[in-house]
């Protein structure tokens, strides 16, 4: 938590000197390879660490771990769900 927090405050007073440094040493473009890559590291880590909590995915994976006999005794499959 503490780190969350951190981050949320530290990263808006860092970024302007990081990238300062980076635009004396290689342009100005390369701040912005710098917003990708850091983007595209925390974009990935977010889809395979944080969980699902859509109702209606967490359904269908609810839906499909019950035995046949059950899930097709229920009839309560989602609208727009085809199996």
């Amino acid at each position: 938590m503490g780190l969350y927090g951190l981050s949320a405050c530290a990263s808006p007073a860092l970024a302007p000197i990081v990238a300062g440094f980076a635009v004396e040493a290689n342009g100005w473009r390369w701040s912005f390879w710098e917003i990708l890559w850091l983007s595209g590291f925390t974009l990935a880590l977010m889809v395979f660490l944080l969980p699902e909590v859509s109702s209606f995915i967490l359904f269908i994976l609810f839906f499909r771990k019950l035995p046949p006999q059950v899930a097709f005794a229920t009839k309560s499959l989602p609208p727009g769900y085809s199996g």
